[in-house]
């Protein structure tokens, strides 16, 4: 049996205008409403939480399916669902979509906007966190029945969730805004959204999720990869992401979760998708829909600091026995789960020179010894030295990275002399807690 579900009305909710405030983070314009030919602040209550996760289906061809994980213990507070097609004609799509059984009616978030001949683009939301479709663990939520004249670009999940700490500033932006190169006007770029945030001494990594739709399929192209590019600004520092769409999720859709290194002291952080060719492929740019943007933003903790070790320390023989929870022989791509342009030990990294990557090697594993070790006050934990080093090999921005560490690196410490086994004399060792590659959390002191 197929049951019915309308989306609460915005209207219902007297906090709903102040909603991104309510949470500590706010968003640039002020205006509170969804957006058509620009994003603006979801316009439904927006709960509070420790972080976000997106995941979403191409729907031109159903039943879709969405695959989303939430961590074990952690609490679901919220579940929105954006979806989102085009019509032959100037009039909105489909407001209804079948999800896990259930009928849901959304709320117009933006359009009908004109894309090109014939091609109108309308976008829904709905909250329903009510349905209990997503629990911690692993979810595979079926979706279908949606009807766009046109063709019906994707369906997508957000859950807000909570985990015990300190929380997290989390905002919501959604609407539809189109880009593509060639077009003139509004219709060639999006409109560069800015989240603001309190911001925090230390660095801290944040999730940025997003929806985008019409990038490639049947309608949109097909063929030669099409080129789009996205900037994310934090800190005064432009990090520029190239091709990472392609309707990664089926036709036409695709989902980003994104770890974005905030800088300490940074208090905002402006995303914007382009239409264009950075690596001068000739090949031509996507077109695109931006559907939605949700920003995370961990609570400072207030933790110790003051205290490091630098590389020089760590890479002597006769300080080798200070190393605590790792190996001089352990595998640098596997401690780190990155793929590394050196195949080193943890040790050889320390002893190589050079700038740019090779600096960051030396002061990465600087920053996770310091972190494992109980006679160094660290300000960073070893899962926060292994993501912030994850996302400087996925941004680039191996000097930022670099610098963090190696300011927290330098601090002076109190450890002395204190022999040990090199280990990093023969091939790297890959030890059992260090196969599972770019899942390595750190080990604890």
């Amino acid at each position: 049996m197929t049951h019915k579900y309308f989306e609460v009305p915005a209207f219902r909710y007297a906090a709903t205008a102040a909603a991104g405030l309510l949470l500590g983070l706010s968003v640039n314009p002020i205006a509170q409403a969804d957006g058509t030919e620009t994003l603006g602040p979801a316009s439904v209550f927006i709960a509070s939480g420790s972080d976000i996760s997106a995941a979403g289906t191409g729907m031109a061809v159903q039943p879709g399916l969405i695959s989303i994980s939430v961590p074990a213990g952690a609490t679901v507070n919220q579940v929105l669902l954006y979806w989102s097609g085009e019509m032959t004609e100037n009039v909105v799509g489909d407001n209804s979509i079948n999800v896990g059984g259930t009928e849901v009616f959304g709320a117009l978030i933006g359009g009908p906007a004109f894309f090109f001949s014939g091609t109108y683009e309308t976008a829904y939301r709905a909250d329903i966190t009510s349905l209990d479709l997503v629990a911690p663990g692993s979810n595979n939520i079926s979706v279908s029945g949606l009807d766009f004249s046109k063709i019906s670009d994707g369906a997508g999940i957000v859950v807000i969730y909570e985990e015990p700490g300190d929380g997290a500033e989390i905002a919501i932006r959604d609407g539809i805004d189109l880009a593509y190169i060639d077009f003139p006007g509004d219709r060639q770029v999006t409109v560069a959204q800015t989240f603001d945030f309190t911001p925090s001494s230390t660095p801290r990594i944040g999730s940025l999720a997003m929806f985008f739709g019409s990038v490639v399929g049947d309608v949109s192209g097909l063929g030669a990869e099409r080129p789009t590019s996205i900037e994310i600004t934090t800190g005064g520092v432009t990090t520029v992401l190239s091709n990472l769409l392609a309707s990664g999720d089926g036709d036409e859709w695709d989902t980003l979760n994104l770890d974005v290194t905030i800088p300490a002291g940074a208090s905002s952080l402006t995303v914007h998708p382009y239409s264009r060719d950075d690596l001068a492929t000739e090949n031509t740019p996507a077109s695109l829909s931006w559907i939605a943007a949700g920003l995370s933003v961990p609570n400072e903790v207030q933790q110790g600091g003051g205290e490091g070790c630098t590389p020089g320390y760590w890479k002597q023989s006769h300080h080798l026995g200070s190393w605590t929870g790792y190996e001089p022989g352990e595998d640098f791509e596997e401690v780190f789960g990155v793929d590394a342009s050196f195949v080193k030990t943890l040790r050889g990294a320390l002893r190589q020179g050079g700038g740019g990557e090779k600096a960051l090697g030396r002061h990465a594993v600087a920053a996770l010894l310091n972190s494992t070790s109980s006679g160094v006050d660290y300000l960073y934990t070893a899962a926060q030295v292994i993501t912030m080093v994850q996302s400087a090999y996925s941004t680039g921005s191996f000097e930022s990275i670099k610098n963090q560490l190696e300011e927290q690196n330098e601090s002076g410490c109190k450890l002395g002399r204190n022999e040990g086994e090199d280990t990093s004399a023969s091939e790297p060792k890959k030890s059992k807690a260090t196969k599972n590659r770019g899942k390595n959390k750190g080990r604890g002191k």
